[in-house]
């Protein structure tokens, strides 16, 4: 969407990509007599950019929480079926938290009496992120227990991963293969599965956490 009105860079992209590129044009040409020159040749492409930006931010963070279902099962037990909301909302506090605490860090280097201004700034959006993600870690599907996959679950998990990762590199229908797969796998970790106990027998789990054992 850079330099929309410059044809030479068509010729280095993809068919697709040239194709949807020379369709934006047109558009904008189209635009113009009713909308101006900024709107159609500015507001147009910075929108396109913007909507491909954010279908990309949905796209990376779906597949790597339906992806991390399983060792979030195996290792800590729980799962999250919120954190693709989570992101969205605070990805963008998060692009301004660090310049924040950069220039907090530099203002104490160079003027503590007004590193104040930019650390009141980080506190603030670091506050805001915190309480975000303390509000959707407070619903139940936020923190969802869930007891430890079988043999079988995690080895049908690991054939529709590989299977998503395959179909990835399909030409037709790769996508939507592997977002089904992706999917089916997430859905029968969350799926309640019955806990593994020994009637009669008492059962005692430890954790080393580095420091000490914890027993329940």
């Amino acid at each position: 969407m850079r330099n929309l009105r410059v044809l030479r860079f068509d010729h280095a992209l993809p068919p697709r990509l040239m194709q949807f590129r020379v369709s934006i044009r047109m558009l904008a040409q189209a635009l113009r007599p009713l909308t101006g020159r900024f709107l159609a040749w500015k507001a147009l492409p910075f929108g396109v950019r913007l909507g491909l930006r954010v279908a990309e931010l949905l796209v990376v963070s779906l597949s790597i929480e339906l992806f991390m279902m399983l060792p979030m099962a195996v290792y800590f037990h729980r799962v999250t079926l919120l954190a693709l909301p989570v992101n969205l909302l605070i990805v963008p506090f998060l692009g301004v938290l660090l310049p924040c605490a950069l220039l907090t860090f530099a203002g104490l280097l160079v003027w503590p009496s007004v590193a104040f201004i930019p650390g009141t700034a980080t506190a603030a959006i670091l506050h805001a992120v915190l309480r975000i993600v303390s509000i959707f870690a407070g619903m139940h599907a936020g923190d969802m227990r869930i007891p430890m996959p079988g043999i079988g679950t995690v080895a049908l998990w690991i054939l529709l991963a590989i299977l998503a990762i395959y179909a990835v590199r399909m030409q037709r229908f790769g996508l939507s293969i592997a977002g089904a797969a992706l999917a089916l796998g997430a859905a029968i970790i969350v799926i309640q599965h019955r806990m593994t106990r020994r009637i009669g027998q008492l059962e005692v789990t430890a954790i080393d956490v580095g420091q000490g054992i914890g027993c329940w």
